[in-house]
């Protein structure tokens, strides 16, 4: 019985042996197949950001290559003709919306009423046109000077532009070309007065007016 128990603990003495042996054997080949880390502190320098301004590209945008066209823009200066009040031809009286918008809605008496100020206006003989409803005023024609037409309106003011007579002239041609109405005239030198410039319809330069209040 002795020499089992010798025999079984010469056995477990020899076993734990070789455990120990083939543990030392793996915790040597793994810590020298561990790859080893390197830290470096990441301190930035002033070359290093002038490198990275230099390699990174930067995200400009391509030139755009676009097609200009050169308006000419005439500006009229001329003398302001003396304030005066029309006294000339009442034409009569229209509806507001009926001046530039609804003009299928136009009685005879307004068709007739806006042809009257239009005429007027060709001729720059004095004239005067009264708008009724939500926006009232008044057009008028007060008289030549020199080769301008001298229109005003009360529409926000009172208010009157010279217009040059080439300009009208150019207007007719063009509504007449257009098959446009005559009293339609009135359409575009009411924006003319509002907005003190305007597109010659048959040269296609700017016009700019001078205006004043009276």
């Amino acid at each position: 019985m002795k020499n089992t128990q010798k025999g079984f603990i010469g056995i477990l003495v020899i076993i734990l042996i070789a455990v120990a042996a083939i543990g030392g054997v793996a915790y040597v080949y793994t810590h020298k197949n561990t790859p080893q880390t390197l830290t470096v502190p990441n301190t930035p320098t002033e070359n290093s950001d002038k490198n990275n301004e230099e390699v990174t590209p930067k995200n400009t945008p391509s030139p755009v290559v676009t097609a200009s066209t050169t308006v000419t823009t005439k500006v009229v200066v001329t003398t302001p003709a003396p304030i005066t009040v029309s006294t000339g031809q009442n034409c009569g009286t229209v509806l507001d919306a009926h001046v530039l918008f609804q003009s299928d809605k136009r009685t005879s008496a307004e068709t007739q009423a806006l042809g009257c100020i239009s005429k007027a206006i060709l001729s720059c003989s004095s004239a005067s046109l009264n708008v009724t409803g939500d926006d009232t005023g008044k057009y008028e024609v007060f008289n030549k000077n020199g080769e301008n037409c001298v229109i005003g309106s009360t529409f926000g003011g009172n208010r009157k532009c010279e217009v040059p007579v080439k300009v009208i002239s150019d207007l007719e041609k063009y509504a007449v070309r257009e098959k446009q109405p005559i009293e339609d005239l009135i359409a575009p030198i009411s924006l003319l007065l509002g907005f003190g410039e305007t597109k010659n319809v048959e040269t296609g330069e700017t016009i700019k007016i001078s205006c004043q209040t009276y």
